[in-house]
């Protein structure tokens, strides 16, 4: 791997970055918006936000407000799709866990 995909993988490895990520994909906000929805402590959401920036993650889109959080779209679609993904995967090992259990009845 390159070092721009080691230091994207590195950003997504703290549980509350994911989270971040998984609110934005709902809807945009402001950092404050952020902290107070997910109770996150000012240091450890600006440490976050700040690393996920600066792999490209996360941009600031200020014409819309102060400090609002966005997503480039690159990293939007990925997320989408890496989403669709994950749920597809999900169901097909329900699927295999049922099946699995009708045999063995």
């Amino acid at each position: 791997m390159d070092a721009q995909t080691d230091l994207l993988f590195e950003a997504l490895q703290y549980p509350e970055r994911l989270v971040i990520l998984a609110v934005l994909l709902q809807s945009e906000s402001t950092e404050l918006e952020l902290r107070l929805k997910l109770e996150l402590d000012q240091t450890v959401a600006n440490r976050a936000l700040r690393e996920m920036r600066l792999v490209g993650l996360l941009r600031r889109d200020r014409p819309k407000g102060p400090n609002r959080v966005a997503f480039p779209a690159a990293t939007r679609a990925f997320l989408l799709a890496a989403n669709t993904l994950a749920l597809k995967i999900d169901e097909q090992r329900r699927r295999a866990d049922e099946e699995f259990r009708e045999r063995l009845s």
